[in-house]
């Protein structure tokens, strides 16, 4: 991984690019707790930024771009937060939520990635508010196997599918 923080580490990461690594561009673990700001994320092997084993931490005006996996993973009860970034080109979904990971989403935008714009299964709950999903080649929103989260005035457009709930997906919608 580019940036790895683990342990309950921290550290400030700002106007940093982070790219071309043969694991996950940034990688956050065990408590790990970084703030990272007006980031570019992208051309990684793997997940653009993975948040797992109950990380934490804050991204805000972050790109996170044509990764070959997720532009972010959240899984393992992890809950980070992300403002004002966009995910977009990437191999698989902009952001995927399982394993009970949790995390919050504010005003964020989810374009262009080959699956879904926000995936969520097995026990994922995030919290995704105005954010929008848009040009993704499956759908804006994918719910399933469990899934479950708030969607607050959230838009899903140009997509294959806006919002689709599968079996044993459990989401709210609000706007």
């Amino acid at each position: 991984s580019g940036v790895y923080v683990y342990g309950a580490g921290r550290g400030d990461f700002s106007r940093c690019e982070v790219s071309s690594n043969s694991l996950h561009g940034v990688e956050v673990k065990s408590g790990g707790d970084p703030s990272v700001s007006d980031c570019q994320v992208h051309s990684n092997l793997a997940v653009g930024v993975h948040a797992h084993s109950d990380a934490l931490g804050r991204l805000a005006r972050c790109h996170i771009h044509s990764n070959s996996s997720h532009g972010v993973a959240i899984t393992s009860r992890s809950a980070p937060t992300l403002q004002d970034c966009q995910m977009s080109k990437n191999g698989k979904s902009g952001v995927f939520v399982a394993e009970e990971g949790e995390g919050k989403l504010e005003n964020c935008g989810c374009s262009d990635n080959m699956q879904h714009g926000v995936e969520v299964r097995g026990g994922g709950v995030p919290s995704v508010e105005k954010c929008s999903m848009r040009s993704n080649k499956r759908s804006g929103i994918c719910i399933q196997s469990g899934g479950q989260g708030e969607f607050f005035r959230c838009s899903a457009s140009l997509n294959l599918k806006g919002a689709q709930v599968k079996a044993g997906g459990a989401p709210v919608f609000r706007h």
